[in-house]
């Protein structure tokens, strides 16, 4: 919520939009069930959910993506492509006949927060670290380079 906040009310535009737009896939990694499959074994379905959201994400840029005023579509297929694979991945569970009930409970969840917050801070550390390719390269260019790099890296 912070980057979207940031993204949209902090840095200009597209730069900021790109941003929230890109955050929206920590939601979907965050709700998807891999660590489940890997749990029970099973990493081919880890693996083929994978490849059909990163085929879908590609295809997507390929078809969406044709000059620097479509740069926003680039994390928005990425978002669509990571948004199948957990699709994927919870619908498999569920013919397995494994439920995924929805709720929230703070007494189990607080504890655990508070105890992994250095976690959380070294991951969000880590992503500063690998995406100060484009925070480098927009200081020094145009938001259209930095858009042509980041469809690029993309795929």
């Amino acid at each position: 919520m912070l980057l979207i906040l940031a993204g949209v009310w902090i840095l200009p535009p597209p730069d900021g939009y790109i941003l929230a737009v890109y955050s929206l896939t920590l939601l979907v990694v965050g709700a998807s069930t891999r660590w489940i499959h890997l749990g029970l074994e099973d990493g081919r379905r880890v693996a083929l959910a994978r490849i059909a959201g990163e085929l879908i994400m590609a295809a997507l840029v390929f078809l969406l993506v044709r000059d620097v005023s479509d740069v926003a579509r680039a994390p928005l297929a990425q978002f669509v492509g990571d948004s199948v694979a957990a699709l994927l991945l919870a619908w498999w569970l569920v013919r397995r006949g494994l439920r995924l009930p929805l709720h929230h409970d703070w007494s189990i969840a607080g504890p655990v927060f508070r105890r992994t917050w250095p976690l959380a801070a070294a991951a969000i550390l880590g992503l500063v670290v690998f995406n100060s390719d484009f925070i480098f390269l927009r200081s020094f260019r145009d938001s259209a380079t930095v858009g042509y790099y980041a469809a690029a890296y993309t795929l």
